[in-house]
C-alpha cells in the first residue's frame, strides 16, 4: 500500500490576517454587489433566468479567484503550489468518488436533524435559482459545467487551499478543518445548511491533509455538486417543481 504522509506545512502561508480579511472584502464585497445587480433579473420568472445564474456564478468565481491572485500571489507571492494546486495520485483521485457518494446521504441526514431540532422549515432558495420554471436542456448542462467544476475548484482554492493551511499552521487540524469548514458553510448563507456544509468542509480539508494535495477534495466537492444538482433536476423532470 502506498504511504501516504500528512500535508507538509506550506511555505509559511506568509499572509497577515490583514491579507485575508482584504481577500475576502474585495472577493466577497465585489460578489455582493454583483448579486445585488442581478437581483431584478434573478426574480423574474421564465426562461433566461438559469443562464443569469450561471453567468452570476461565474463572475463570482472570478472575483473570488482575481482577489487571490492579486493579494496572495502578485503581492505576498505565493506560488500555486503553497495554496495546494500540486500533482496528486490516481489512488486519492478513486478515493475521492465514494467519500463523494458517502457525504451526501450524511450531509442530508444531518440537514434533516438541524431542521427537526430548531424547528425551522426546509426552505433553500439556491434551488429555485439552480433550477427555476422554463430551465432548458443547455441551461442544465450550463448549470452543472460551473457547480460541479468551476465553483468547487474555486471554493476549495480559497477554503482550503488558502484558508485550511493557513489556520493549520497556527492552531493545528482539527480547529482548521472546523473553523475553515464553519467559514465554507456560512458562505452559502443557509442556516439550516451551516452544520451539514461544516461537515463537507471538514471532510474537504480532512482529504487535503492527508493528501497533500486540494485536487482530491476538488474532485469530492464536485461530485457531490453534480450529485445534488443530478437529483434535483432529475426531480423536476419528474414533475416536481421549486419555483
Amino acid at each position: 500500500m502506498t504511504n501516504i504522509s500528512p500535508l507538509p506545512p506550506a511555505r509559511g502561508v506568509p499572509l497577515s490576517f490583514g491579507d485575508l480579511l482584504l481577500i475576502a472584502i474585495l472577493g466577497l464585497g465585489t460578489a455582493r454587489i454583483l448579486s445585488i445587480l442581478a437581483a431584478p433579473y434573478l426574480v423574474t420568472p421564465g426562461a433566461g433566468r438559469a443562464m443569469v445564474v450561471v453567468v452570476l456564478l461565474a463572475l463570482h468565481s472570478a472575483a473570488l479567484l482575481s482577489a487571490l491572485y492579486l493579494i496572495a500571489v502578485r503581492w505576498r507571492g505565493l506560488e500555486w503550489h503553497d495554496l495546494g494546486l500540486v500533482p496528486t495520485t490516481g489512488q486519492w483521485v478513486r478515493r475521492a468518488i465514494p467519500i463523494a457518494i458517502l457525504a451526501h446521504p450524511a450531509t442530508v441526514l444531518l440537514k434533516l436533524g438541524t431542521q427537526k431540532l430548531l424547528e425551522i422549515p426546509d426552505e433553500n432558495p439556491q434551488l429555485d435559482l439552480i433550477a427555476p420554471s422554463g430551465i432548458t436542456t443547455g441551461e442544465m448542462v450550463a448549470m452543472i459545467i460551473m457547480v460541479a467544476f468551476v465553483v468547487p475548484f474555486t471554493e476549495e482554492l480559497v477554503f482550503r487551499g488558502l484558508l485550511y493551511r493557513w489556520l493549520r499552521n497556527r492552531w493545528g487540524v482539527f480547529a482548521s478543518a472546523l473553523i475553515s469548514g464553519v467559514c465554507f458553510a456560512a458562505l452559502h448563507n443557509i442556516v439550516l445548511l451551516i452544520p451539514a456544509l461544516t461537515l463537507l468542509g471538514m471532510i474537504l480539508a480532512w482529504l487535503t491533509e492527508r493528501s497533500g494535495s486540494i485536487w482530491p477534495a476538488i474532485v469530492t466537492h464536485g461530485l457531490f455538486n453534480a450529485i445534488t444538482v443530478f437529483l434535483l433536476y432529475s426531480t423536476k423532470l419528474a414533475g416536481v417543481d421549486f419555483a
